[in-house]
């Protein structure tokens, strides 16, 4: 029978240490893996969360400002029945509180 070559044997110990460590290699993968979904799931909640807030803060601010800024009388007829003082230079209305 003839002599194997050295690189066809070499082939095959290196399949055999394949096969053996494959189990290892496996759980490895499988362990990176679940760390990636664990970190990707980890950013998505938080980008989720932190859309929720900035919707939350938006929607408990823009009723503030829209009333700030209609608390000011902007023409002097609605000045007059504020009891404010008008302005004519600026057209704006003083109101004492």
């Amino acid at each position: 029978m003839a002599k194997a070559q050295p690189h066809l044997t070499q082939m095959y110990t290196g399949r055999q240490k394949l096969a053996k460590n494959l189990p290892y290699l496996s759980a490895c993968l499988t362990a990176v893996m679940a760390e990636r979904n664990v970190k990707e799931r980890q950013m998505i909640s938080k980008v989720l969360s932190g859309a929720v807030l900035a919707g939350l803060l938006l929607s408990v601010s823009a009723p503030i400002v829209a009333y700030a800024e209609d608390a000011a009388p902007k023409t002097k007829a609605d000045c007059k029945k504020a009891k404010g003082t008008w302005d004519k230079a600026t057209k704006t209305c003083t109101v004492k509180k």
